[in-house]
């Protein structure tokens, strides 16, 4: 879709639980979820009319899935990777 790829967002995994991590976040974009016990990860963010929301697996260096999103316009897709800092 038309939607940009380039978003980065900080967040922190605690007790299988997806926050914004506010030390690197502006918080303008909300973001939850969660990690299984096996890595399944499933996540949410939003801002305003924007939403997306994302499905993979995390292991303990990083991840990779897949996301689907809608802004007020459009409608997207793709993958998203993450690494642990």
């Amino acid at each position: 879709g038309t939607c940009d790829p380039a978003y980065r967002y900080a967040v922190t995994v605690s007790d299988g639980t997806i926050v914004n991590d506010m030390r690197e976040s502006s918080g303008l974009v909300a973001v939850t979820g969660k990690v299984d016990g096996s890595g399944q990860v499933k996540v949410n963010l939003s801002r305003g009319e924007q939403h997306a929301s994302g499905s993979g697996k995390l292991s303990s260096n990083g991840g990779t899935g897949t996301w689907t999103g809608k802004s007020s316009t459009a409608n997207c897709s793709g993958r998203w990777e993450a690494t642990r800092n």
